[in-house]
């Protein structure tokens, strides 16, 4: 095989890889469109994966080809996100001051918020208002204290175990979670980004940055 015919071929086979995974995409976003809609119009323990399936116009086995429950149909993006964050943080700048890089993942959050916000505010209106979701929204946001929790305590040097690290992870739920419900609960009004930031100003920023900051 030539040089360019074997190029021309890694081109395809890339391609093909492209369109696969775009198809995937969008099945998916079908999917959570179809169930976020029964969702809203029925409630979530009355919808019905096989509900759903047909309202997506597939069926319920390659419904759980992308989502294991209706559980995850809501709460696979946010894990998603906190992964994506676990992984940001892990690539600030060592030197970095620790509060400016919390101020980055707020960055992060920022833009994944500015995109498709009506589904955003429908995934946190189910997950703040059916009592089986908001179990599993708070054990999220503890997932994401627990890497914040490791975080800190690398970069101060502390064990994880600590006073200040623990401090400051719950801080920093408390001020994500306390953003959402409040986003919500004014419908989308105010901006869940400046809520957040303005949370983590409040809350987190003494403990790192003078003030009121904890012994270890």
């Amino acid at each position: 095989m030539t040089d360019t015919a074997r190029k021309t071929l890694t081109a395809e086979r890339v391609a093909v890889v492209g369109l696969r995974e775009r198809r995937r995409a969008r099945t998916r976003e079908d999917i959570e469109a179809a169930a976020l809609g029964l969702f809203l119009e029925h409630g979530y323990d009355a919808t019905t994966i096989e509900e759903i399936a047909e309202a997506a116009l597939i069926s319920p086995r390659t419904f759980f080809r992308y989502f294991a429950s209706k559980e995850d149909v809501l709460l696979a993006r946010g894990r998603d996100e906190m992964t994506l964050a676990a992984r940001s943080l892990a690539e600030r700048p060592p030197e970095e001051p620790l509060m400016d890089s919390l101020r980055e993942l707020l960055q992060i959050f920022a833009a994944l918020h500015s995109t498709d916000r009506e589904r955003q505010l429908c995934r946190i209106h189910l997950c703040t208002t059916t009592p089986h979701l908001a179990a599993a929204f708070l054990e999220m946001i503890h997932g994401m204290e627990l890497v914040l929790r490791d975080f800190v305590a690398l970069r101060l040097g502390l064990e994880a175990s600590g006073r200040r690290p623990r401090l400051v992870a719950a801080a920093f739920g408390t001020a994500f979670r306390v953003a959402a419900e409040t986003w919500q609960e004014s419908d989308g009004a105010e901006d869940m980004t400046l809520l957040v930031r303005e949370n983590v100003e409040t809350l987190v920023a003494p403990l790192l940055e003078g003030g009121t900051a904890p012994g270890p």
